[in-house]
């Protein structure tokens, strides 16, 4: 057999191995030297033969020896075990006759029953009258006992009160049963007998009476006079044994007193659940009609109920009570559904309000922390109490309830702040400029509020503040087109009349830095929530609030854009041509320039930059627009070339104001993150008009290298776009209608790989070009 443990198999074989070695090695050495002491000479060899044929005769015959006497003890063995089972079959038939006369002799004493009727009755009242000698002291005194006993239970001796009653019951029991036992007593006996002790009765209840009122005051009654509770608690339990006897007689005899079984024990547990129930339902001072904080006052009430009680449990109770009763889960389970009750009659009477809500959800939460059950002097755990105090869909009906309140909450404050906004615009109210930028409070009033509620929800659980955090994010986003809508249906009333509404300037530069503002927050939150989750919600508020941010710089530009419209509208025209100098497009350099020292001022640094760059683009888109318009077509060299030098004086102009801005954009941004793909690119849309030039210049053996340059430059060009730029050239037949029918569409086509590739964004991508008709047909 293997062995179980491993590594022990490998020696115990080695250990045999070994012994069977020594063995054999000495045996070999003695057929050595017997064989060794026997051949001396060659004869001696047939004198060995001999002496072995003599040595296995008697080895045969000692075996045969062996096996007559193993056989003889085993036929010895045999023949006594028969004799003794003869024995026994003796025994049985003589048991089997003995019980045969014991039967018929008790049969014939069946028969003479009756004749000891006599002696029955007789021993019956012997019965009766032991019982009465017996308890003859406690049956001539029962006044006296009674009387004395009162005056035991009035002075608060317990104990020795109850060792009287315990007498008096068991003398009246005791006769009482012996009444029981003889049917045919007068059952007029038996009513002297309880009159006889009826005072008895009254002392129990009145004993019961003083022990209930000091149960029901346990916990105070524990802290001062831990005895007192013993006491009550010995005799309870004297009266539990006294039960069980009494029920256990009744099912021997049928016979129970009539004030059997008294479940003091049962009696007791109700008493303290009674008084649990009734400080519960008693902590609650108040109601929601008079008093705004009422809820908070009651819970916090069965708060330090609950602290103050299960903490004198387990430091005073605990030793006093049996370990039978548990006394620490006892009564953590009691105030537990107590409480639950009371939570369940709130919600059935009282309507509660959202701050009510948040009380009580917090109060929840909190229920089971060291404030309340796992405080180290309670250290009850909750899931060992059953149910919860309040079932789930209940918690989920007050928890859609309070984030339905607290969303129209919101809806109302967050209309209320626009409404002040959209009053403040109507008055030309100039906005805050404390910090040299213009802004509003409501970005930081808007947040506060959000964070507010996100913090009153993490005492509700981190459900609770995902679900919250959830519920701003969504709020946020709703706000941003709300607050886009009303500064759009402000932007249309300026421009009504654009004499009115003169704070208008001010107050869309404080708009765009309010986004900016909007955008820092949500970021901040990003940030420091980022364990709640919702990075989708966080996302989408991002991009309200951005597209927020472009839509309110673009309203602040269309007064610069008003400005310079007539002037737009000059760019690119035989009169443009013809002038001097480019003076359309020093004004309109000038005018942005002076609009962007307010702007310089009053936005902050990455808007101000932000916000010249679309100023700028949207000079150059009108530029552009004008060139595909084809307002003028060169006819010769010279004006392809005089008009290749406007614009690339023109773009100087510009360029000059662009310079400007270089130190003026945020720089950590800009440097560390790549451009966003759907940015246009101020300084590429800038490269355009430099390439239009060589465009102009080149000559015709050369246009194809060209259009390759500018294809791969500027990859969103359309082939409409650049057949509209070649013929501004005026020396291409090209038919922009119908690329495919002249020569120009060969030239057209053989960049059509380079053309579509729009990993770059520039102008091209937001200017379209006028059809036959006269409409502007986009990208």
């Amino acid at each position: 057999m293997k062995s179980n443990l491993p590594g022990k198999e490998p020696s115990n074989v080695n250990l045999e191995q070994a012994k069977w070695k020594v063995i054999e090695q000495s045996i070999a050495e003695g057929a050595s030297r017997n064989v060794a002491s026997l051949l001396h000479q060659p004869k001696d060899l047939d004198e060995i033969l001999c002496a072995r044929k003599e040595q296995i005769t008697t080895e045969k015959a000692t075996i045969d020896v062996m096996m007559k006497t193993m056989l003889q003890s085993h036929v010895e063995g045999v023949q006594t075990s028969i004799g003794g089972m003869d024995r026994v079959i003796y025994s049985i038939r003589a048991l089997k006759s003995d019980f045969q006369g014991i039967l018929k002799d008790l049969k014939e004493v069946k028969n003479v029953s009756h004749y000891f009727k006599e002696i029955r009755e007789e021993h019956s009242r012997h019965s009766q009258l032991g019982a009465a000698v017996e308890n003859a002291k406690q049956i001539f005194n029962v006044a006296e006992i009674a009387e004395k006993t009162r005056r035991l239970i009035e002075e608060g001796k317990l104990l020795l009160a109850h060792q009287s009653v315990s007498d008096l019951e068991r003398s009246r029991d005791d006769l009482m049963f012996e009444f029981h036992k003889q049917p045919s007593t007068s059952h007029l006996d038996q009513i002297t007998l309880e009159k006889y002790f009826k005072p008895v009765e009254a002392l129990s209840t009145a004993l019961w009476k003083q022990i209930s009122i000091h149960m029901g005051r346990t916990i105070n009654v524990i802290r001062k006079e831990p005895a007192l509770i013993v006491s009550c608690l010995r005799i309870i339990e004297r009266e539990e044994r006294a039960d069980i006897k009494a029920l256990e007689r009744k099912a021997a005899s049928g016979f129970i007193p009539h004030n059997r079984p008294k479940q003091w024990r049962s009696k007791t547990m109700q008493i303290l659940e009674r008084t649990v129930m009734e400080k519960v339902e008693g902590s609650q001072l108040s109601d929601a009609k008079s008093d705004k904080t009422w809820l908070v006052k009651h819970l916090e009430i069965i708060r330090q109920l609950v602290l103050n009680d299960l903490s004198v449990v387990r430091g005073a109770a605990i030793p006093c009570f049996p370990p039978e009763y548990d006394i620490m889960g006892t009564y953590a389970n009691m105030y537990h559904k107590a409480i639950a009750k009371q939570i369940v009659e709130l919600l059935d009477h009282e309507h509660l309000q959202a701050e009510d809500i948040v009380t009580l959800l917090t109060w929840l939460e909190e229920y089971e922390g060291p404030t309340c059950l796992g405080n180290p002097n309670v250290q009850i755990d909750v899931a060992s109490l059953g149910a919860p105090l309040l079932a789930r869909d209940k918690i989920d009906k007050l928890v859609e309830t309070y984030q339905a309140a607290t969303s129209l909450n919101m809806d109302n404050w967050l209309s209320r702040a626009l409404e002040v906004e959209k009053h403040a615009w109507s008055e030309d109210r100039k906005p805050d400029d404390g910090t040299q930028y213009f802004q509003t409070q409501t970005p930081t009033d808007v947040f506060q509020i959000f964070e507010q509620n996100i913090n009153i929800a993490s005492r509700m659980g981190e459900k609770m503040t995902k679900q919250m955090y959830a519920i701003c994010l969504k709020k946020l986003a709703e706000f941003s087109i709300t607050l886009k809508s009303a500064f759009c249906d402000y932007r249309n009333e300026k421009f009504k009349d654009r004499s009115r509404l003169m704070g208008y300037t001010a107050i869309m530069m404080a708009l765009v830095n309010d986004s900016s503002r909007y955008i820092d927050f949500v970021e901040h939150w990003a940030q420091k929530k980022s364990s709640l989750g919702h990075q989708d919600l966080v996302a989408e508020c991002f991009a309200c609030f951005e597209r927020v941010r472009v839509e309110a710089i673009n309203c602040l530009l269309e007064e610069p854009v008003h400005d310079i419209d007539k002037h737009v509208k000059e760019l690119f025209t035989q009169q443009w041509l013809k002038a001097r100098t480019s003076e359309a497009v020093y004004i309109i350099a000038e005018t942005l320039k002076d609009y962007g020292g307010d702007y310089k001022k009053h936005l902050t640094l990455p808007n101000y930059a932000e916000t010249m760059e679309l100023a700028q683009l949207k000079v150059l888109k009108h530029y552009i627009q004008a060139i595909l318009d084809r307002k003028i077509k060169f006819k010769a060299p010279e004006e392809r070339h005089e008009g290749a030098d406007r614009i690339k004086q023109d773009m100087d102009i510009l360029n000059n104001l662009n310079m400007e801005l270089v130190f003026a954009r945020a720089q950590p941004k800009e440097e560390t993150e790549a451009p966003a793909s759907d940015k246009i690119d101020l300084q590429l849309s800038y490269e355009i008009f430099e390439y239009f030039c060589e465009l102009l210049r080149c000559s015709e053996d050369m246009i194809q290298l060209e259009l390759s340059t500018f294809a791969q430059k500027f990859p969103d060009v359309s082939q409409y776009q650049l057949a509209r730029l070649l013929d501004v050239r005026g020396d291409m037949k090209i038919d922009v209608n119908d690329l495919t029918r002249n020569d120009g569409t060969k030239v057209l086509d053989v960049m059509s790989a380079e053309l579509g590739r729009k990993k770059i964004k520039t102008i091209f991508s937001e200017v379209g070009y006028q059809t036959a008709a006269g409409h502007h047909q986009h990208n």
